[in-house]
Formats: structure tokens, sequence, C-alpha cells
């Protein structure tokens, strides 16, 4: 993870649809993964959603948000997937968030994240005294 990146577990009640790649490659193009079990859409260090497997049955998930490059029209697009397929969709500190904006950026307001991106010199510092649960 990135620092600039507000991390979201997405948990799995059910089994995902059918066509949940073609759904997430709708959002996001396709990326490269390092491990066999695990499915990935996006870009490493930018907007991203990854899918675990066990065998070859999906999961978790996670969904990471490039804070330095904020964009609605995705971010909406994902939590459609999410209400779509009843995935419940947790915050950093395992909170549900509602599958909408509006809760969305208030969650994205309290990241990690956010802080660093908002201010990163002021970031590092707290992070370097230890301060604010930035580590």
């Amino acid at each position: 993870m990135a620092t600039w990146q507000a991390d979201f577990k997405l948990v799995f009640p059910r089994s995902l649809a059918r066509d949940y790649r073609q759904q997430l490659s709708a959002i996001l193009p396709p990326g490269k993964s390092w491990s066999p079990d695990l499915e990935t859409w996006g870009a490493e260090d930018s907007h991203r959603v990854d899918i675990w497997h066990r065998n070859g049955e999906p999961q978790d998930g996670q969904v990471r948000l490039d804070l330095r490059s904020p964009d609605p029209a995705l971010f909406e697009r994902i939590l459609s997937w999410v209400r779509g397929n009843g995935v419940e969709f947790q915050d950093e500190a395992g909170h549900t968030v509602e599958p909408n904006l509006g809760e969305l950026s208030l969650a994205l307001r309290g990241s990690k994240a956010f802080r660093f991106v908002e201010n990163p010199d002021m970031y590092l510092r707290r992070l370097k005294l230890g301060g604010l649960d930035d580590a």
C-alpha cells in the first residue's frame, strides 16, 4: 500500500455474481497478480481492486483509492459494484461504510491517506514522532 492510498476491505456475505470479473473489468483494467490466489484490477500504486481466492472461490477483497487523484465517478462505479454484489465495505478500522459517495467521502476524510495527501510534511513529522496512529 502506498501512503496516498485509502484501503477498504470487501467482505463477501455470499457468492459473487458469475460475471464479477467482467463487471470489475468495466470499471478498472485487469492488473498483474503476484499470486495465483489473487485477482487484481487497476494499478499497484493508484486506484485498485483486489479479490483473494481460496480453493478457486472468491473469499474477500480490498479496494485501494488513490487520494492524489480522487475520481468521484470512478468511486461511484466501484460503490455501485459493491451494492450490486451485496458486498460489505469496511474502512481501515473495520467499520462498515455504507456504499454511497457521502459515506465514502466521510470515511476518506478520516483516513491516513487523506492526512498524508492533505499535508505530507505534517503527516511525516507526526509519523516520526509516533503520533495520531499514523504508523
